[in-house]
């Protein structure tokens, strides 16, 4: 729905439920201008390819997908280095850009679905 969990539970409390039925409708479409102010304000956010794309969970999955393929790239290619430095080697070399890379791809997609759930879910 358009309408957060949050502002159907404030708009449930700030209605008065002993008072006559007119009098309920009443004060329940004085309100209704902020409701639908919100409602609209979701409707345009919805509307925008970006945020939706980003906060669906498929989309949320690729930060952990990276995760695990840069894990299993430092598992397969760091190795001990020749000379016992603490400084580890990664055979084939490649691998060290390829992780650096992914790194990178992680934190953008993290910052797109931070950026995406701010915005969807920030006040109006």
């Amino acid at each position: 729905g358009f309408l957060t969990d949050e502002t159907k539970q404030a708009t449930h409390e700030r209605l008065d439920y002993t008072v006559e039925d007119g009098q309920l409708i009443r004060d329940f479409f004085a309100m209704a201008t902020d409701l639908t102010d919100e409602m609209e304000h979701k409707m345009k956010l919805a509307g925008n390819y970006f945020l939706r794309m980003t906060t669906h969970d498929y989309f949320e999955i690729l930060p952990y997908i990276a995760a695990l393929v840069i894990n299993f790239l430092m598992l397969i290619s760091m190795h001990k280095s020749v000379d016992d430095t603490t400084t580890p080697t990664f055979k084939p070399a490649g691998f060290q850009n390829a992780i650096f890379v992914l790194g990178i791809i992680q934190l953008v997609l993290n910052v797109c679905i931070l950026d995406a759930s701010l915005a969807m879910n920030g006040p109006i």
